[in-house]
């Protein structure tokens, strides 16, 4: 039975926009809907396109219209609507029910010669276009580079952006987003320099007005009446008669920004509060605390626009802009052309490739005159491209009819190019063609017990006050609840205080979930977790793990960088190429082969070019022998089989499966390997496409691709369910607990040395200051106008998302936090905003009470009823199951470890490091058997290996320490053992981020502490561990050397370099580099342990790493004349170790670093006898490599 709301939307025949509550049976309508148009259109669906946001809607709502007909056609009584119905469901398999890239790629299909693309194009995916994008991008700045006329343009862009990796980042960015790029390189671009200033003057003004308008009323008035009270009270203050003064200054030029500035210096003490002593009194503060509060937010809000600049360094932003238009040119043709050789489109080409065809008017025509009814739901999540392709479709409203559903309320896909404002749009258009009762509601929810529906209501009134577009804010609609009430509702706060004292987040939603099943009939797959960002999935599985209760995480992140997706790439690496040494170490020591490290030592000792090579001539005849065999049986076959059946055939010979599946983890690694299979069977549907392809490409998305969600475990498991906000939209559960709702995202301020485009201001940077070279990037007036929209925006889809978090539950919901005391959430938080709408402390029950409008049946239809309900909501601190466990089986499962981490791959372009001089310094060969062979983790673990022969068995390896950059990491003392007392590279971390964010005392005390905490060390080693950093940075700040280095006014820290010398590329991180006169000083800390033998056969050691960074310097400052290198160590800093060279002898250095990369390159590795006492590949001081 319809509601009256679902009713009228039904019924109407014609452009119709519908704004649906959550939980209010959208879906519902639209297949109501979609079987009504069929009916009328005679069974002909061919003319009905429905478009869903993914495939998953797009196969749920196929199957709820095949339902709707199936049901139809057992109730109806009348033979010729049956016969309709009947065409109905056999025509259906053939239906537009479609995401808009499906749909788009039909149309392209049929009109392939219109669209000037090949007719048998073949869309690709992300990975691919990525692949051929990045060829695109380094052909362009390669091209750039070695074309003298045009070389010095690409040398500003790597100036500007410090890194070529930087510039290359940004240049794709353009190209995903062409779309807006283009639209700006024609409407602002093509103009003059004089123009587009003058433009951004007129739209800065434009914009910033209707912003003031926002805030001026309630600003003025209770500015007026703060001031008006003082004066009353004193009417000789300074500042009231001041702020009387400006006030009618404003009154008279009208200009808001000067207002603000004259009125900050005046009523506004440092902390941006209104100022108590001299103007104030304690009187007045409690009677004007409501204006207090409004005239501060507006000052927290605006205060931005007090410092807003004059614009003078327009005609810089605007040649960065046409520069990075020149080379985004150039890489997008390059691009398109790469795409036109193998009739490639990728996901952006198939919208803007439609949108262009749909301007041919006899297309069009046809178009419009095929669909009849065009059906998008999820309209809220739609952006300006699919909205000029909709809209041609049914001629611009002129011909058939458009119906959209969707709810503002939960529009939370801006980062993927949504836009809330097209909503708004489509919906003036309706009007304007038809009327207002062309737009319509579905405010009664089916989803949620009436408590939370008073919950929602209550703090969305308040958070969703009124519509402002250009914020992206709305104006609430309240959910009508409309749910039978079987059980009753509770919304409970559980609150941490982030102390050893109390239990944390984890523990509270633990204990919570046990009470849950133990006492209230709740299964554990009734409960589902939410939270913003996949890192909190971490704590919640070590708690759950402990716990025993079970969970499955829904689609957590890096699918792509999961060890058995790198095992398995590791062994069709090996299969391509037998000399991969590093992939084969990685499928020796895998669950492939379990092949212990001590023996793989063993193996590299062997005769052989490559470990393939040693393997084979290792002269073990048990085991190693099986292994022998496998690999080469599966490399025989690796020629004739699919990807697909070799992937069996190695995965059936090796038992790899059985290993992986008796893991903690086990379900869900082999449900990532069914995954890889599904993209393996793709694959190889292609056709013309080898093992070798497939390797690449699987290569690349192992090392960029981070967000690929892994697959998803069956729901039928009763388990608690984990995933993001964004993942459960459009989901309902019976008990939601949101998690961690302290958390915040990224700012939404423009950072340095990026692009922003703005599709109405154009191309959006920060520029160097002219006045200081080595300082921060100044922010212009257009560019502070776009982060105020940009964040305003930001904390309007933050409000949405917590919206949708919130009306996911059906009858409880639990929020947590970890509040510190004396410390206030940050106000892009959940918490903060539950908070300001709530006005509570964290501390005391919140009491509700509010008018809840009711949808009831009653005699076969519908009434709408009102009544107050009245809620208590507990905060807690504690719960009662919190040191409870739930019981299990005896886990019989195998309590080997293995040691399965992965090996650094080769770079595709060669990046040497200050590290990597280093290596090669001290030994050609030991560089060698570092880097080219992998054997990193050897020659840090060779030590304990002639200490103990058992500690493959004792011990194994922290993923989180050792990483594929072991050596990179520049540890001066690096402990990967998890046994180990106390793990120092973390200490060289904590004391050069104090020295890099140069802490105060009592700041660097409270940072040690907190990084400390993360340490897996006990209590005791804890303390000694805080004290030992402590007293070093104090001891460190009281020598003259500190204070000498302090007195430097122009530096910076932890400072970048990068430099690009033919096919290679240079690059380090300085602690600190002074720009003092005509020199440059660069400063080292290390924080080795040292003593007065030792110190400097030390500093020999860096030396190596100093010249290096001396070079880098002096290539890319050349116009300063001096260049000096210190070291530091912290434990000896009085001892003074300095390298210095200038512009007479810097050759020398040249000519000294240039033959040591030459030798990298060329791969020159000769043996260095006099470095083997100290090399840990030597026995007994020989090298072990004959």
């Amino acid at each position: 039975m319809l509601t009256p709301h679902q009713q009228k939307a039904v019924t109407l025949d014609d452009h119709l926009a519908l704004t649906a509550n959550a939980g209010s049976g959208k879906t519902f309508v639209l297949s109501r809907k979609y079987l009504e148009a069929a009916i009328k259109l005679d069974g002909q669906v061919s003319s009905i396109a429905a478009i869903t946001f993914t495939e998953k809607a797009a196969s749920e709502l196929y199957q709820k219209i095949s339902e709707l007909i199936d049901n139809e056609i057992k109730e109806t009584r009348d033979n010729q609507r049956i016969k309709v119905l009947e065409k109905i469901r056999r025509n259906l398999v053939s239906a537009y029910i479609s995401t808009i890239h499906s749909f788009c790629i039909d149309i392209l299909r049929e009109f392939p010669v219109e669209a000037g693309i090949d007719a048998n194009f073949t869309p690709i995916d992300q990975s691919l276009a990525n692949e051929l994008l990045e060829l695109a991008v380094e052909e362009t700045i390669d091209e750039y580079f070695n074309d003298t006329s045009r070389s010095e343009i690409v040398k500003r862009l790597l100036r500007y952006f410090s890194r070529k990796s930087v510039l290359q980042k940004e240049l794709m960015s353009l190209i995903d987003d062409r779309k807006n790029v283009l639209k700006v390189k024609e409407e602002i671009y093509s103009k003059s320099d004089e123009e587009i200033i003058k433009n951004f003057n007129e739209k800065f003004e434009i914009i910033f007005n209707e912003i003031w308008s926002y805030y001026e009323n309630d600003f003025i008035h209770s500015l007026k009446k703060i001031n008006n009270s003082v004066l009353a009270n004193n009417l000789k203050s300074d500042f009231a008669l001041n702020i009387k003064y400006h006030l009618e200054e404003f009154e008279r030029n009208r200009n808001p920004i000067e207002l603000l500035q004259n009125i900050k210096k005046n009523l506004l003490t440092d902390k941006h509060e209104v100022r108590k002593q001299k103007y104030l009194v304690k009187d007045l503060q409690t009677s004007l605390e409501r204006e207090i509060r409004i005239v501060e937010k507006t000052f927290s809000e605006l205060e931005m626009f007090t410092r807003v600049s004059d614009g003078e360094l327009y005609p810089d932003l605007i040649k960065l802009a046409r520069e990075m238009l020149m080379l985004f040119d150039r890489t997008l043709q390059l691009y398109e052309i790469k795409k036109k050789e193998e009739s490639y489109i990728d996901f952006e080409d198939i919208l803007l490739f439609t949108k262009e065809l749909l301007k041919n008017q006899d297309v069009q025509s046809y178009i419009s005159s095929k669909f009849r009814y065009l059906m998008v739901d999820e309209f809220q999540d739609t952006n300006e491209l699919q909205y000029e392709i909709f809209l041609p479709i049914l001629d611009y409203l002129k011909s058939g009819k458009l119906f959209i559903v969707g709810d503002e309320k939960q529009s939370i896909y801006k980062f993927r190019d949504a836009e809330l404002e097209i909503f708004h749009k489509t919906k003036d258009d309706i009007v304007k063609e038809r009327n207002l009762s062309h737009l319509m509601e579905l405010p009664d929810s089916f989803r949620m017990n009436e408590e939370i529906c008073l919950f929602t209501n209550y703090v969305f009134n308040r958070l969703f006050e009124k519509d402002i577009p250009l914020f992206g804010e709305l104006k609430n609609v309240p959910i009508v609840c409309a749910k039978e009430k079987k059980r009753d509702g509770e919304i409970c706060f559980l609150i941490s205080k982030g102390d050893e004292e109390n239990p944390s987040q984890a523990e509270l939603v633990a204990g919570k979930i046990i009470q849950l099943v133990s006492t209230e009939n709740y299964n554990f797959g009734d409960i589902t977790i939410l939270v913003r960002k996949r890192k909190s999935f971490d704590e919640l599985e070590k708690i759950f793990i402990k716990k025993n209760i079970p969970y499955s995480i829904i689609g957590g992140r890096g699918f792509y960088q999961r060890q058995v997706i790198n095992d398995i790439y590791n062994y069709l690496s090996v299969m391509l190429n037998q000399e991969d040494d590093a992939a084969l170490v990685g499928i020796l020591r895998s669950p492939f082969f379990t092949i212990p490290d001590t023996t793989i030592f063993e193996i590299s000792l062997q005769p052989g070019k490559s470990i393939y090579d040693k393997l084979k001539n290792f002269p073990d005849k048990g085991r190693l022998e099986k292994v022998k065999q496998v690999l080469q049986t599966h490399i025989d076959l690796s020629a004739s089989l699919t990807l697909t059946q070799l992937l069996n055939q190695i995965l059936s010979d090796t038992g790899y499966l059985a290993v992986i599946h008796n893991r903690i983890d086990g379900e869900q690694e082999i449900a990532n390997i069914k995954k890889l299979f599904s993209l393996s069977r793709n694959f190889d549907s292609k056709g013309y496409r080898n093992l070798y392809d497939f390797v690449n490409s699987l290569k690349e998305a192992v090392q960029s691709v981070e967000d690929e969600p892994q697959a998803a475990v069956s729901s039928a498991l009763d388990a608690v369910q984990i995933m993001t906000v964004h993942q459960a939209k459009g989901l309902e559960f019976p008990v939601v607990i949101l998690f961690k709702t302290e958390d915040y995202g990224q700012s939404a301020k423009l950072k340095s040395k990026s692009i922003f485009v703005n599709k109405h201001l154009g191309l959006l940077a920060k520029i160097p200051d002219p006045n200081n070279p080595t300082g921060d990037y100044v922010s212009l007036p257009i560019t502070q106008l776009n982060d105020f929209i940009e964040k305003k925006k930001n904390l309007a889809e933050i409000k949405r998302l917590l919206y949708v978090a919130i009306t996911r539950a059906k009858e409880k919901l639990f929020i947590t936090a970890e509040i510190k005391e004396d410390k206030e959430p940050n106000k892009e938080s959940f918490i903060y905003l539950l908070k300001d709408a709530l006005n509570f402390d964290f501390e005391n029950d919140i009491l509700i009470e509010d008018v809840l409008e009711y949808l009831v049946q009653k005699e076969n239809k519908f009434i709408n009823e009102k009544k107050t309900l009245e809620i208590k909501i507990p905060v807690i601190h504690n719960a009662e199951f919190i040191n409870e466990t739930v019981e299990k089986a005896v886990d019989t499962r195998s309590e080997r470890k293995y040691i399965i981490q992965k090996y650094q791959e080769k770079e595709k372009s060669q990046m040497i490091s200050a590290t990597r001089i280093s290596v090669y310094s001290q030994c050609p060969l030991k560089y060698h058997l570092t880097y080219n062979l992998g054997f990193a983790l050897l020659n840090k673990l060779l030590p304990q290996w002639k200490d103990s022969s058992k500690i493959y068995n004792e011990y194994y390896f922290d993923e989180d320490i050792f990483t594929d950059n072991v050596i990179e990491n520049e540890s001066e003392t690096l402990t990967i053992l998890k046994n180990s007392s106390i793990k120092s590279e973390k200490i060289g971390e904590i004391i050069h981020k104090i020295l890099q964010l140069e802490l105060d005392e009592s700041e660097t005390l409270n940072f040690i502490k907190r990084q400390v905490k993360q340490i897996d060390i006990n209590e005791i080693t804890a303390e000694e561990t805080i004290n030992q950093i402590s007293d070093l940075i104090k001891t460190f700040r009281e020598t003259e050397v500190f204070k000498e280095i302090s007195a430097y006014k122009n530096y910076k820290n932890e400072f970048e370099i990068y430099l690009k010398k033919n096919s290679y590329f240079l690059h380090g991180i300085l602690d600190k580099i002074i720009f003092e006169k005509n020199k440059i000083l660069i400063i080292d800390y290390k924080t080795d342990d040292v003593d007065e033998k030792s110190v400097s056969q030390k500093f020999e050691e860096y030396s190596n790493q100093l010249k290096f960074y001396l070079y880098i310097s002096s290539q890319l400052f050349n116009d300063y004349e001096k260049f000096e290198a210190r070291l530091i160590f912290l434990r000896m800093p009085d001892r003074e170790f300095k390298l210095n060279y200038s512009s007479e002898n810097i050759s020398e250095l040249k000519n000294e670093i240039s033959a040591k990369i030459e030798g990298i390159v060329s791969n020159s590795f000769s043996k260095k006898l006099n470095h083997c006492n100290h090399c840990q590949f030597s026995t007994a001081g020989n090298c072990v490599v004959n």
